[in-house]
């Protein structure tokens, strides 16, 4: 066998140990082992002669520093190939790590955006697998959640809207009760007081225009006297207004149009002076149904309205009148509008109390639309006034309908 200087190492001497393994106890050996000069991975044989007797050594050998340089370079090999191996695995798994966990984290501060009120991070969902589904399934979820709170806050709107409505209502209607009240606690002492005054007034009367028949024309007297007999008047006329506003039972009802009623009454009125200057604008609906009401009562709730508008105007402006369905199913509504000064705000709300006028004094009794409240409240139908200061007043009636009325009825 030739060295790694190539020398030959037959005869060369071997050590104790390979002696006593091999050519001592005929085994074989192997192991490191210094041939010549060099260390070499080494492996002994036993030769033997025909008789089996150990007669000398073969040996086979790799030089220790190329299996050396062999193994490392296949250790760094395996060390390289191991490390790109395993950056290639934490690559791979972060990047399919991050692609399931993106999603789970969008959903965890979706999550976090919903607990805020907040319902507008949707979730970016990836193209196939179950995280896909998931980002889709919390997507479709989230829409329905906004859906739902479009929903709550629509109904939390009309709701707000109904108790808003339901709420002027009440007060609307409280108001007509302590309207109500109001009106019929002073009706009954009206109607006391009337009772006392009207026959002590009607004596008077009658003793004062007896004498002002028997005073000569020439009398001192008689202007003092024709004096009395005026205010006399003026208080029979208020204790009538009182009795009127007082009573209790009602006249009988018919089935009345609305439309004739006010033709008829406008018929009277603008013959006056006060409406030589007012335009009278008229809008009816021809298929209004009628009512069931008392025609003259009726007559007489429009009269107050429409002189109250003319003197409003100072006789002079235009007057509004629309007949209606109203809103509310199976009633009907008048509108009276005028042009006028228009009332004030604190005046508003005691436009229907007895003995209130905003005329000057000596020009009304105010008694007049306490009787038109009257009227209407007693035909179980309302009346209210919108004004405006320097644009007008408008008055509603609303009255329900006589059912199955026919369009023709007589009133």
């Amino acid at each position: 066998m030739l060295a790694a200087t190539g020398e030959r190492a037959v005869g060369t001497m071997i050590s104790a140990e390979v002696q006593e393994a091999v050519l001592v106890r005929g085994e074989t050996w192997r192991g490191r082992a210094f041939v010549v000069h060099d260390w070499f991975i080494s492996r002994y044989e036993p030769i033997r002669n025909l008789q089996g007797q150990t007669i000398g050594a073969l040996y086979v050998g790799v030089l220790e520093r190329a299996y050396t340089a062999i193994r490392d370079r296949v250790i760094l090999s395996f060390f390289a190939i191991a490390t790109i191996g395993f950056v290639l695995i934490i690559a791979t798994t972060y990047y399919e790590i991050s692609h399931i966990t993106r999603p789970v984290g969008q959903m965890v501060e979706a999550t976090r955006s919903i607990a805020a009120g907040r319902l507008d991070q949707e979730v970016e969902a990836g193209d196939q697998g179950e995280i896909a589904l998931l980002a889709q399934s919390f997507n479709t979820m989230l829409k329905s959640l906004r859906a739902m709170k479009g929903d709550l806050e629509e109904w939390g709107r009309t709701l707000e809207e109904k108790v808003r409505r339901r709420t002027e209502e009440l007060v609307a209607m409280q108001a007509r009760v302590s309207q109500s009240e109001r009106l019929a606690s002073v009706g009954m002492l009206a109607a006391g007081v009337a009772h006392e005054i009207n026959n002590p007034l009607g004596g008077i009367m009658a003793l004062t225009s007896l004498t002002l028949e028997d005073l000569p024309p020439d009398d001192p007297n008689r202007e003092n006297l024709e004096e009395v007999v005026h205010q006399s008047q003026r208080c029979r006329d208020i204790v009538k207004g009182l009795l009127e506003f007082s009573r209790q039972s009602r006249m009988g009802a018919d089935l009345v149009e609305l439309d004739k009623v006010l033709d008829d009454t406008l018929a009277l009125l603008t013959k006056q002076a006060a409406f030589f200057n007012v335009t009278v604008v008229k809008e009816y609906d021809p298929q209004l149904p009628a009512v069931l009401a008392n025609r003259s009562e009726l007559q007489q709730v429009f009269m107050n309205i429409l002189m109250n508008a003319a003197q409003a105007m100072e006789e002079n402006g235009t007057i509004r009148i629309v007949t209606r369905p109203a809103a509310v199913e199976d009633t009907v509504e008048v509108l009276i509008s005028d042009t006028g000064h228009g009332i004030s705000p604190e005046d508003v709300g005691r436009i229907f109390d007895p003995f209130f006028s905003t005329k000057p004094s000596g020009q009304g009794t105010g008694l007049g639309l306490s009787i038109t409240y009257g009227i209407i409240t007693s035909h179980k139908g309302t009346i209210q006034v919108d004004s405006e200061l320097g644009k007008g007043t408008t008055f509603t009636i609303r009255m329900p309908a006589a059912m199955g009325a026919a369009r023709d009825g007589q009133a």
